[in-house]
């Protein structure tokens, strides 16, 4: 879903809302309308529900066009409250009032602080084209000025391109000419390619636009990995390719990019699923990646703060691994580890975090092992025990050092972020006011958004005298 403005309207204002879509459409703002949208099994009502809360959960700018009829609907209704709940998180609302009546009690509500645009007066051609303008301008407003997550989700939208004609032709052709087996190791080395470039720009925006314009084979890796989506061509790095842009997605923190992370998440583990039956030689690769899939799929639900959620895809997942292991053979940090941490993480649980702990010996991965002990060292921080964070700083930092030419930069930033923490939390300010000096400049010239924020906040309540928080879930 590529598109910023969500068109709510009654079924009979159809000709309408359409006339509405095409002229903005025309002025190159995406837009989202059921019949343009849905197919006729959708607006018969199959999947009706599910197709609309994704398609304004996708959207930046809510249109509704309120007629007599649209205030009587009750999909109508239900469409405005979706809307309205989103509005914390930047959503612009913008109704076109083409009803002389007095507004139903429900819509005063709703746009009971936005500007209702008049559309009453004649002529209503000229009204639709002043609206449409107050759309775009809003459009280029939230994507100009506004930091928002609607603002971000927008931004990232518009790197979506359409594949022409010329490209969906050469891609055609690609596949016809191309077995398997080639496609397959063609999209391998775009995965290290996707790979190396986040592991040297660390922005998920840029990563993003990369995948947007990466080219391969003279294709368009977007467009092709869509093409080979679509037709079921599946393979194990093509599960690979939309399980590294959603982990970029993810890594970012953004509340805004959870909707695209998640689209990219379900593509992964329909992949890989799919050949978990085609081929049971890579059993252990696919179990491994679904592990990992299910694991980022509930930190995109710990993003919007809706832990019960994330508690109940990682219970779940906890399940599927402790079977999977016994099953496979798995190693422990490939399978258990990933859904006991990340439990332990949403809970607080500190008897959970105790017995990672002391299974630190079971990890054989060397970056699964920092992971767990950055994450245990953060905990005991935050429950202010010293003599437990203390233990565990220096193991950490080692187990950093083992590994740090296979992790991503933000993982320094997130253990020195800890480390800061420390300092503060134990009474050691002058130590953490030279580390704060010291990490600042690098965490907002890489782009490190999430880990800037946070310590922005930290260091002003201790300069305030006050306690710093410790805890990032």
């Amino acid at each position: 879903m590529n598109h910023l403005v969500f068109i709510s309207h009654s079924s009979r204002d159809d000709d309408l809302a359409l006339r509405i879509c095409d002229r903005l459409e025309a002025m190159g703002v995406r837009c989202w309308l059921d019949r343009k949208d849905l197919d006729g099994n959708a607006l018969e009502g199959v999947d009706y529900a599910r197709a609309i809360v994704r398609a304004i959960d996708h959207s930046s700018i809510f249109v509704s066009i309120l007629t007599d009829t649209a205030e009587l609907s009750e999909n109508v209704k239900n469409e405005t409250e979706l809307a309205h709940r989103k509005r914390a998180q930047g959503m612009v609302i913008l109704p076109l009032r083409l009803s002389q009546e007095d507004l139903a009690e429900e819509f005063r509500y709703y746009f009971c602080r936005t500007n209702m645009f008049d559309g009453t007066l004649p002529p209503l051609e000229e009204r639709i084209r002043a609206f449409c303008e107050v759309v775009k301008s809003a459009v280029d407003n939230l994507i100009g000025f506004e930091h928002t997550p609607a603002a971000d989700q927008a931004r990232l939208k518009l790197l979506d391109r359409g594949a022409s004609l010329e490209e969906r032709a050469i891609v055609d052709n690609f596949i016809a000419r191309t077995s398997p087996v080639r496609i397959s190791r063609v999209l391998a080395h775009c995965v290290k390619d996707l790979d190396t470039h986040y592991r040297d720009i660390v922005d998920p925006y840029e990563h993003y636009r990369f995948y947007n314009t990466y080219e391969t084979e003279g294709c368009r890796l977007r467009v092709l990995v869509d093409t080979l989506y679509a037709r079921g061509i599946f393979s194990i790095a093509l599960g690979d390719v939309y399980e590294n842009v959603s982990y970029a997605l993810i890594n970012s923190g953004k509340i805004a990019y959870v909707q695209d992370a998640r689209r990219f998440l379900d593509c992964a583990l329909s992949v890989y699923e799919h050949m978990m039956d085609k081929s049971p030689d890579s059993a252990e690769r696919l179990t491994e990646s679904i592990i990992l899939c299910q694991w980022l799929l509930s930190i995109t639900h710990k993003i919007e703060r809706n832990y019960g959620m994330s508690e109940q895809i990682l219970l779940g997942l906890l399940r599927y691994a402790e079977e999977q292991r016994e099953e496979l053979g798995l190693p422990y940090a490939k399978s258990v580890l990933l859904p006991k941490r990340e439990l332990a993480i949403i809970n607080e649980d500190r008897e959970a975090f105790i017995s990672l702990v002391n299974e630190m010996g079971l990890i054989e991965d060397s970056k699964e092992l920092f992971y767990t002990y950055r994450r245990a060292f953060e905990f005991f921080c935050s429950e202010d025990d010293e003599e437990w964070a203390d233990a565990l700083r220096d193991p950490m930092i080692d187990a950093f050092n083992a590994c740090r030419d296979e992790l991503y930069g933000v993982y320094y930033y997130a253990m020195m972020y800890n480390v800061y923490l420390f300092y503060a939390r134990f009474g050691r300010v002058e130590e953490a006011v030279k580390l704060y000096d010291e990490l600042m400049p690098e965490l907002e010239n890489n782009h490190f958004e999430r880990y800037a924020t946070h310590l922005k906040a930290a260091h002003k309540r201790l300069l305030a005298g006050r306690k710093v928080a410790g805890y990032v879930r």
